[in-house]
């Protein structure tokens, strides 16, 4: 077990991985917020076949962990080091104002966008493949942008890392950085939106709801309210939802027959 700590503006954080070669690229990527001084951990990165003399057991598949929260887990290990620098960026979200921030994650099908509870992004990754083979791409940043407009925008980089820094891990490990995730590269107005509504059961999985309902759930999950302003937040979420198809969904994941409904119902959303 490697232990790296570092330090961003005021926060100060540890990140420990299972990998040797995976701390000496992660150090390398953060090395201007790199410090000496022990932090509390942040994040936990266990990577496939760990080090490979030391480990037997080598598990599949690369996952962050944040406590014993699993935030990512894939095989892609471009996909792996997007998502860690992601979730770094994402610490420093509360204190931006160039948008608003949601954590309601983009979900992408043949060129449309559903933004859904991270709760959601979460049940279809424990799928494996089949979000993939349904058409499915997911992201790994678990909070979108959105302008004042109500476009969903990219996320402009705070970060201090190479440009390079995701091909150094792929050449590292190996592999092409090929994994079939959702980006936001240009605005966009989303097509969907997934919310959640009081003691649902499974007859209300992919019901239309009311845009009101929408918003609420979509200002809920913003991160930067008090930088920005509670009627900055519902004005911006008020315009997307405009032009949204708005659903509910049954947050049930207990069994595989409610993960299925949610990855097959929101496809067929998309595909409708």
């Amino acid at each position: 077990m490697s232990f790296s700590n570092f330090k961003i503006g005021e926060s100060s954080f540890q990140i420990r991985t299972t990998s040797r070669r995976f701390a000496r690229w992660m150090n390398g990527a953060l090395s201007v917020y790199r410090v000496r001084r022990k932090a509390p951990v942040a994040f936990s990165v266990v990577i496939a076949g760990g080090e490979e003399e030391r480990i037997r057991a080598r598990k599949r598949f690369h996952i962050i962990y944040q406590g014993s929260r699993q935030l990512l887990r894939t095989k892609d290990i471009g996909t792996l080091a997007r998502g860690l620098l992601a979730e770094i960026e994402r610490s420093l979200l509360a204190e931006r104002d160039d948008a608003v921030y949601v954590q309601d994650p983009a979900i992408a099908l043949d060129g449309k966008i559903a933004l859904v509870p991270d709760f959601y992004r979460q049940t279809l990754a424990r799928l494996g493949r089949r979000p993939e083979l349904a058409g499915l791409r997911l992201p790994v940043e678990r909070v979108v942008a959105v302008d004042d407009s109500g476009r969903v925008v990219p996320i402009t980089p705070q970060l201090q890392v190479p440009e390079d820094a995701v091909q150094r891990v792929i050449e590292k490990f190996g592999g092409d950085g090929a994994g079939p995730v959702a980006r936001i590269e240009q605005p966009v107005s989303p097509d969907i939106v997934v919310g959640v509504v009081p003691d649902s059961g499974p007859e209300h999985h992919m019901q239309p709801i009311s845009r009101g309902r929408a918003l609420y759930c979509l200002a809920s999950d913003a991160v930067n309210t008090p930088k920005v302003g509670t009627e900055r937040v519902l004005e911006a979420l008020a315009r997307l939802v405009e032009g949204a198809g708005c659903y509910s969904y049954y947050p049930d994941a207990s069994t595989p027959e409610y993960r299925s409904q949610m990855l097959t119902g929101l496809a067929g959303l998309l595909k409708g």
